[in-house]
C-alpha cells in the first residue's frame, strides 16, 4: 500500500513537472500576444492596464518575482489599479510566483473568477480545410464587426480590438461568410514554434454549421506556413460548447489558470 502511494505521488509530481514546463514556455508568449495599453513592473510582476474588460489585459501577470515583502508588493499593486479606476486583479497560473500568492489573495478577501483551460495541439492534428476563409494580416471590417457583436458588450469588443492593434508578433486574421454575410472569424498570433488562437466568433444563427472548424483549419494552415508547429488557445471553463468544439478539432487540456479580483 505504501509503495502504491509513493508510486502515485511520483506520477503526480511528474505530471505537474510537465505542466510547469509547458506553462513556463507558453505564459510569456500569451502575455506578449495580448498586450495591455500600459504596463507597470513591480518586483518582477507585470501589471497590465487597459479598460477593465479583458481579464488578461487588466490583471497582474505574476510570472516572475524578485523577492521581498509580499504583502507590501500586493498593496502597491492594489494602489496602482485603484488610481487608474480599475479593480485589482491577479492571474494565477501553474508558474505564478511566489507559490503562496493565491492563498494570500484569498485571505485578503479576493474573489476567484473566470477559471480557464489552456488547450494545445500539434498543428498537423487540425484537419485540412478552410479553403473558403479569407485570410489577412490586418483585421478587416467583417472581423471587427464579428468581434464587436460577439463580445460581452460594445466597449468590451472595442478593448479587444485595441489590444489586437498592439500585437507585435505575426498576426493572421480569418473570416468566412454564410448566407451572404460574415459568419465567423478568428485570429492567430505566431511566436516561435507556437500559434495562439484567439477571438473566435460565430454569429449565433450560424453556429453548429462548421464555420468555426473552417476558421481553425485556415488559421492552422497559415500558421504552419509561418513556422508554427503547435497551437494553443484559452477557453473559459463555463464555455462548454467551445471546449467541445476545440476537443473535436484535436486540442487537449494542458493546464488551467484563474483570476482573483479584489472584492
Amino acid at each position: 500500500m505504501v509503495l502504491e502511494l509513493q508510486a502515485g505521488a511520483i506520477v503526480k509530481q511528474q505530471h505537474q513537472d510537465r505542466v510547469n514546463i509547458l506553462a513556463e514556455e507558453l505564459e510569456p508568449l500569451a502575455i506578449a500576444a495580448w498586450p495591455a495599453r500600459s504596463t507597470l513592473e513591480i518586483g518582477g510582476w507585470l501589471l497590465r492596464f487597459t479598460d477593465g474588460y479583458s481579464h488578461r489585459g487588466n490583471s497582474v501577470a505574476a510570472v516572475d518575482y524578485e523577492g521581498g515583502d509580499i504583502h507590501a508588493q500586493v498593496a502597491l499593486a492594489e494602489i496602482a489599479y485603484f488610481t487608474r479606476g480599475l479593480s485589482p486583479m491577479f492571474q494565477i497560473t501553474p508558474v505564478t510566483q511566489p507559490a503562496g500568492l493565491e492563498n494570500m489573495l484569498i485571505e485578503r478577501g479576493y474573489v476567484r473568477e473566470a477559471p480557464t483551460h489552456v488547450m494545445v495541439t500539434d498543428i498537423d492534428a487540425i484537419k485540412h480545410g478552410g479553403g473558403d476563409a479569407f485570410l489577412s494580416s490586418e483585421p478587416n471590417a467583417a472581423f471587427k464587426s464579428l468581434v464587436l457583436s460577439g463580445s460581452h458588450s460594445y466597449a468590451d469588443g472595442c478593448e479587444r480590438l485595441d489590444i489586437v492593434s498592439r500585437i507585435e508578433n505575426t498576426r493572421i486574421f480569418a473570416t468566412i461568410g454564410g448566407n451572404g454575410e460574415a459568419a465567423a472569424c478568428g485570429m492567430c498570433v505566431v511566436s516561435k514554434s507556437w500559434g495562439g488562437i484567439n477571438l473566435m466568433r460565430t454569429k449565433a444563427p450560424l453556429r453548429r454549421k462548421g464555420f468555426a472548424m473552417e476558421i481553425l483549419s485556415a488559421l492552422a494552415k497559415a500558421a504552419r506556413e509561418k513556422g508554427a508547429t503547435k497551437l494553443y488557445l484559452q477557453v473559459e471553463d463555463g464555455n462548454s460548447a467551445a471546449r467541445a468544439l476545440y476537443a473535436k478539432a484535436g486540442f487537449k487540456d494542458a493546464y488551467t489558470y484563474r483570476f482573483y479580483t479584489a472584492a
